[in-house]
This record gives structure tokens, sequence and C-alpha cells, in this order.
């Protein structure tokens, strides 16, 4: 965090400013908030305030994705609130609750609606997509654990000329010799 914005908060971010900053982020990632904040003596509010207002971009989307927060996570849950409420809304007609069934659809569409304006075309596309970053993010899990694994699927993304997600996964996943000096610590 900058001057400028520190002066704006009005103090500083007890994360930004502490010397375990690099270990408390990994930990946001893959930790309950409560053992984090424990651990490093840091309250839970700064520790999301951290999450969500500090890190970079993908520390950060890493870690809304622990927290169910992440933009799959959402769009998953609006697409099953379509579902259930198309369910709903059907079996109230049969019953003959109109009203019932009338606002079980306008809840319906209202997600249709969140999901659009999270440009998602379908329930189909929503699902794809989720699957997509379960991959991603299992790929991210198993490269940290195997740099072996970790610079194969590196070279298998430039391959396919995805420079953005590589970039984006070489930020998430160190290199073989950082992972090397990061065990030897």
């Amino acid at each position: 965090m900058d001057d400028e914005q520190q002066q704006r908060a009005g103090r500083p971010c007890l994360v930004c400013s502490n010397r375990e900053r690099g270990l408390i982020e990994q930990a946001l990632i893959s930790q309950p908030l409560s053992d984090i904040a424990r651990r490093f003596n840091v309250g839970r509010g700064a520790l999301r305030r951290h999450g969500r207002r500090h890190m970079s971009v993908t520390m950060r989307d890493a870690y809304l994705a622990a927290q169910g927060l992440d933009q799959m996570s959402l769009i998953q849950e609006i697409a099953d609130v379509v579902e259930q409420q198309h369910l709903i809304a059907t079996e109230a007609a049969d019953k003959g609750h109109a009203v019932a069934a009338s606002r079980a659809n306008d809840t319906r569409l209202r997600a249709i609606a969140a999901l659009l304006a999270m440009r998602v075309g379908s329930t189909e596309e929503a699902d794809y997509i989720r699957k997509a970053s379960d991959v991603i993010r299992a790929a991210i899990r198993i490269g940290r654990e195997n740099p072996a694994f970790a610079s194969a699927f590196a070279e298998a993304i430039e391959d396919a000329g995805n420079i953005t997600l590589l970039e984006e996964y070489r930020d998430a996943v160190p290199a073989p010799e950082e992972q090397s000096l990061e065990a030897a610590r």
C-alpha cells in the first residue's frame, strides 16, 4: 500500500506492514481466517480487508475463490438459483398457487438478469466456466506441489498461445527454482 492510500485510510494495513506478509497471503488462500489470525496475531477483519483490497490480482482472485466469492463461484450459485426457482415455479403452478409461482418466476428472472450482467449466456455456459476454473485451481495446487508438473503445464499454456493465462499461472505458482528456495527456508 503506498503512502497516499495509507493517508486516505487513516492507518497502515496491518498485513501490508507485517514482515510476514507473503506467508500471510499464502495462508489466506488455503487456511481459515481464525487460524491465520491466531498464527500471525492479526485480526480477522484486517485479514479480510487486506485480502479484498491490497493483494495482487492473482492472489486476490485465489483468496476470493477460497472464500467462495470469486466470479466462478458466484456464477454457479446464481445458475443454481435459476434452476431451483424454475422447479419451485413449476411445482407451485401445478398446485394452483399462482402467487408463489409468480414470485419464483420473478426471482428466476432476476437471477437470469444477474447472469446476463456477468456476460454469461446460459446455465450451461456457467457450468462450463465453473469446470474450467476448477481445472485451473487444480493445476495451481498440483504445480505448487510438483515443480515438474508446473513446468510442463506452463509450457503447454505457452504452446497454446495464451500468454495472459501463462502469466497468471506463473504468478500463482513459483518457478521450480523459487520453490526450492522456499522449501530450504
